[in-house]
């Protein structure tokens, strides 16, 4: 017996010096008399916990991991074991795992709010919302205050698109914490998802004077001024992230985005290259060639140069109008863009590239290509170029449909009344959908009108737009018919105006030379600037602007009786 107590003694005393060497941040001699401990104890699940944490420092997690594993092994009901074990595997990265581990750790502290919260905050990592909101909301019931679980609830309201819930649960959280300058930014984040920047502007104006050094909380701020039209305060604050952060592509290429906006191209068109940086951006197409970018010693006489298509199809059709300047100076160009765009861009040739044709290859994305010497993205020409908004290239038109597609148009719609083609929507991926486009029950009251005739040039319908069409008298969709933008071009080419809002049928139209009203959102996209109703890149179209967030039925009012 005697024997017994004194291990145990020395087993005590061992373990104190490795609390002691723990303390001393020696974590090497801590990790060799824990090793020692268990060796001599091997049911002795303290030593296991603290030995982990010891692994933990010396760079050796995995180790870890397995060390934490003992101790709970041992120890079943061992929170702070349980707790390690899971921080330790979330670190690195095996978030299923972590989750389980949290798990144990709320089976053996049901009561700790904190750990319901860990649970919650693993889950939400791994998308499982509503198994992260049940956690959060036991860690509530059992302390109502706490604002790290309010903040986290809102967080995965937010993500399950259940906005003003979000919202309460930020402003709860901030009624408990006022300087918590998370949930202030949060709170932003989904003010500006429900359009109300101004309350988003507070919200980000009291996080940033939380902690001013946070870049993404200046993001956060520019971003709300620039959902208000307030460029000039936007580029500030963007600045001011850049300033944090000099390589934060976020806050370089949001300017960029004002910056054209304002008409300042020269600034906007140079931080435009940003884009290729930002945490979400597209792997940038380098296809084993240099990149041009207009450098003065780059000669492309008799070179072959790819320009392609990078974005949506309105974006491909808008810069298309740059092919000529790269042809003017001597390039071979080989044009990439997207398959449904070959036909017409094909038959486009002697009015986009002006006695140039012969040195122009079109090609479609995915088709095999001749060997290149250099490559540009067709939105990286203007910066190539030099482009101002004086010198933007602004002769339409630079596209034409095929002349049989037309006949064939021409000889299928009704004549004697006017043709005015319609498009209410875009691509529901597109970023700003929610914006930019409108249902076509708002249009529907501009196609009450006896003496128009009206044609669907949009061929996607969302749900419900069969049902409305088939409501109006005057409307036809012929969208099943159009299988190329080369039949779409031959469709808008026969009409005596388009309606449209911010979409590729737009570009269309104003490529054509037809004349073209677009109708825009209260902040609109960065090219069609501000307070003017007509376009530099598109002499033949006229801007119709909602005076307020989200006011379509004033546009259409206005665009009613315009027509």
């Amino acid at each position: 017996m005697a024997g017994e107590e004194t291990k145990t003694l020395m087993i005590a005393d061992a373990f104190d010096a490795g609390v002691a060497a723990q303390r001393r941040g020696d974590w090497a001699q801590a990790e060799g008399i824990y090793r020692e401990i268990v060796r001599v104890k091997p049911d002795f699940a303290e030593p296991y916990n603290n030995l982990g944490a010891a692994l933990k420092a010396l760079g050796r997690p995995e180790e870890a991991v397995e060390s934490y594993r003992r101790a709970v092994a041992v120890k079943p009901d061992y929170g702070e074991a349980w707790r390690n074990l899971a921080r330790t595997l979330r670190a690195l990265g095996r978030d299923e795992e972590a989750a389980d581990s949290y798990r144990g750790l709320v089976a053996v502290v049901p009561g700790d709010a904190n750990a319901h919260t860990d649970l919650g905050e693993m889950l939400l990592a791994l998308e499982r919302r509503e198994e992260a909101v049940a956690c959060f909301d036991r860690a509530l019931a059992i302390d109502p205050s706490d604002a790290r679980a309010l903040n986290d609830l809102g967080v995965a309201l937010e993500r399950m698109g259940r906005l003003e819930e979000a919202v309460e649960s930020y402003r709860r959280a901030l009624a408990v914490a006022p300087q918590h300058a998370g949930a202030c930014n949060n709170l932003g984040n989904a003010l500006k998802a429900l359009d109300r920047f101004e309350e988003a502007v507070d919200s980000y104006r009291q996080a940033v004077a939380i902690m001013p050094d946070s870049a993404e909380f200046a993001l956060n701020l520019g971003s709300a001024l620039e959902g208000l039209n307030h460029h000039r305060e936007s580029i500030a604050w963007y600045r001011r992230a850049q300033a944090l952060d000099p390589e934060f592509a976020e806050a370089h290429w949001n300017e960029a985005l004002s910056a054209l906006c304002l008409g300042d191209f020269e600034t906007g068109w140079t931080k435009y290259e940003y884009r290729w940086r930002r945490r979400a951006a597209a792997k940038r197409r380098t296809f084993g060639r240099p990149q041009w970018l207009g450098e003065s010693d780059c000669n492309l006489d008799g070179r072959t140069i790819l320009l392609h298509a990078e974005q949506g199809f309105g974006d491909t059709i808008q810069f298309l109008r740059f092919v000529t300047a790269v042809v003017a100076r001597g390039g071979r160009v080989v044009l990439e863009v997207q398959p449904s765009l070959v036909a017409l861009v094909g038959a486009s040739l002697d009015l986009l590239v002006q006695g140039g044709q012969d040195r122009v290859t079109v090609v479609g994305r995915g088709d095999p290509l001749p060997p290149l010497d250099l490559v540009c993205s067709l939105l990286s020409l203007p910066l190539a170029l030099g482009t101002r908004v004086s010198t933007l290239p602004d002769a339409v038109p630079y596209l034409e449909p095929p002349p049989d597609r037309v006949v064939a148009w021409q000889a299928r719609l009704s004549g004697g009344r006017r043709r005015v083609g319609v498009a209410w929507s875009g691509q529901p991926a597109h970023a700003n959908d929610r914006h930019r486009s409108m249902s076509l029950a708002a249009l529907a009251p501009l196609l009450l009108r006896a003496d128009i005739d009206f044609y669907v040039l949009q061929n996607q319908l969302r749900d419900g737009d069969r049902e409305t069409i088939e409501k109006i008298p005057g409307l036809t969709y012929l969208g099943d018919e159009l299988n190329d933008f080369a039949d779409t071009a031959a469709l808008t080419a026969a009409m005596d105006l388009v309606i449209s809002v911010d979409t590729s049928i737009a570009h269309l139209a104003g490529a054509l030379a037809r004349p073209v009203w677009v109708l825009l959102p209260f902040s609109p996209d960065w090219r069609w600037m501000l307070d003017r109703d007509d376009s530099p890149w598109y002499p033949t179209a006229c801007l119709h602007r909602q005076p307020a967030i989200g006011d379509w039925d004033s546009v259409i009012a206005r665009v009613a009786a315009d027509l």
